[in-house]
């Protein structure tokens, strides 16, 4: 890495003056896993680089100063306002969802958008090929950046602080009085937005997942706690045979209750847009000590050493015995997991960042 870094400094002059970037985001909100993952808790890894200067779009501010722009998601009209303003600027589009698959809307606003993108950032190969195979950009002007870990960055201030502080000292009691009034029982945990931009996603797959939980409780008594922004689409109580438990996502809480469970139950319908979703889930729940179930998206296969795919119920006769430990137990690949740390995602964008500058 110091050595790429080194000879493009001397290729592309830029060992003084530092690349000056700035990420526009579409909420512009801490609570969106997209710009948590993508943006926020990267910020402090921009801040030590001697080679980039990473800030937050402001209208405040002038982006003529800026030498890259980064449109996270964003591709409305604002968007487009802002890349027409901007012509001496090197856009980058950043999608990490495939939501303009079958919204006519959506696809319109990127194309448009699109004539105005040097290159695009995705988070999967399915994704890339799905980015070539719609809006048929160069496959030579897209990369593959992966999510990075999804955890709690306590350096980044954002709005709605002192009542996520004070809601998250709730959900945390609602969550360990629970679990702790049914403490004889495995603890099993779902966890994700509650619904996105096609409706066969969030809480879709685990509303078709009540005879597989029933079945689960079968075996051996179980309870669910469903983590999520919102309950509207929640609606299978009654057709449940052991305890359900809700609590609202907040950062706050969430990465301090998440450890508690044994099973994260994460079940995902096989469509093209779930298809293309990043690992960040699994490598949250891998990530804290939690036995997954869940089916084999791409993003999800290169932990098949780990995970029983697809067989929701052998997953879960597997943790009951005494395979369990040959699975679970076993000590990660820090091959594997290392690629997902911040820091080492932090310098893959660095290094576009160079490259582009250099190619520009």
């Amino acid at each position: 890495m110091v050595s790429f870094l080194k000879v493009v400094e001397l290729l592309c002059g830029q060992k003084k003056t530092m690349i000056k970037i700035s990420w526009v985001l579409k909420k512009n909100n801490y609570r969106v896993a997209s710009e948590r993952i993508r943006f926020f808790n990267l910020i402090p890894y921009f801040k030590n680089s001697p080679y980039v200067h990473v800030e937050k779009y402001s209208r405040a501010k002038f982006f003529k100063k800026y030498d890259l722009i980064v449109f996270l998601k964003k591709y409305d009209q604002t968007a487009l306002n802002i890349a027409r303003k901007n012509p001496k600027s090197i856009i980058i589009l950043d999608l990490c969802d495939f939501d303009f698959y079958d919204n006519i809307s959506n696809s319109n606003k990127i194309v448009e958008f699109l004539k105005y993108t040097s290159y695009i950032t995705c988070t999967t190969p399915k994704l890339k090929e799905s980015i070539i195979k719609k809006l048929n950009f160069p496959r030579e002007k897209i990369k593959i950046i992966q999510d990075s870990f999804d955890e709690f960055n306590t350096c980044i201030f954002y709005k709605n602080k002192i009542s996520d502080l004070m809601n998250s000292y709730f959900e945390r009691i609602s969550a360990k009085s629970f679990n702790k009034k049914f403490n004889e029982k495995l603890k099993l945990v779902w966890f994700g937005n509650s619904s996105g931009s096609y409706k066969k996603s969030g809480l879709y797959s685990l509303n078709k997942s009540i005879d597989i939980l029933n079945n689960f409780n079968d075996l051996s008594p179980i309870t669910l706690t469903i983590i999520t922004d919102k309950f509207i689409d929640i609606n299978f109580n009654n057709k449940l045979s052991f305890p359900v438990n809700y609590v609202k996502w907040n950062p706050l809480s969430f990465y301090k209750i998440i450890g508690d469970y044994d099973i994260a139950f994460l079940p995902i319908a096989k469509n093209p847009f779930n298809n293309v979703k990043s690992h960040n889930r699994i490598t949250t729940a891998l990530n804290n000590g939690l036995y997954v179930i869940t089916d084999s998206i791409e993003s999800y296969r290169q932990f098949d050493d780990h995970l029983i795919l697809d067989n929701h119920l052998d997953s879960f006769k597997n943790f009951l015995s005494s395979n369990y430990l040959s699975i679970s137990n076993k000590k990660y690949s820090r091959s594997l997991f290392s690629k997902f740390e911040k820091e080492n995602i932090s310098k893959i964008w660095i290094e576009l960042f160079l490259k582009l500058k250099c190619e520009f």
